[in-house]
């Protein structure tokens, strides 16, 4: 499977990439970690990737993903991808592909541990291929 460069996640969550790599885990870790417990769940990463979803129909098109960043040419680069079945928006599949990704045990837990690993596995293996692929 390739690896989806994290600095989409980091645009979609809102969070300047231009920081030391833990600490963009960290901050993005706490962000979707709405319970204070020590891990964070699916729902929780996909309560916060609805938030983006203005039309609730469950997925974010490209125009709007844009719109989340000042850097479009990033954005673009990102957008492509993120979207793994190339249907022009990000969708809760996509989401899902990415938290299976930082999940690497499988207990529907991940605990900051996985989720600075993955992120450090992705910032490193940004290869230009789609999530999935």
């Amino acid at each position: 499977m390739g690896l989806l460069s994290f600095c989409s996640i980091a645009v979609l969550l809102g969070v300047a990439y231009s920081q030391p790599t833990t600490d963009v885990a960290t901050t993005i870790f706490n962000i979707l970690n709405t319970d204070h417990k020590s891990f964070i769940t699916p729902a929780e990463f996909i309560a916060y990737y609805s938030q983006f979803d203005k039309d609730g129909k469950g997925s974010i098109s490209k125009q709007d993903f844009l719109k989340l960043s000042t850097d479009h040419a990033e954005a673009e680069r990102q957008f492509t991808l993120y979207d793994v079945d190339k249907d022009g928006a990000l969708t809760l599949k996509d989401v899902k592909l990415i938290v299976d990704m930082f999940d690497t045990d499988s207990d529907g837990k991940i605990t900051l541990a996985e989720f600075k690993a993955s992120y450090a596995k992705l910032i490193a293996g940004n290869d230009n291929t789609p999530v999935g692929k």
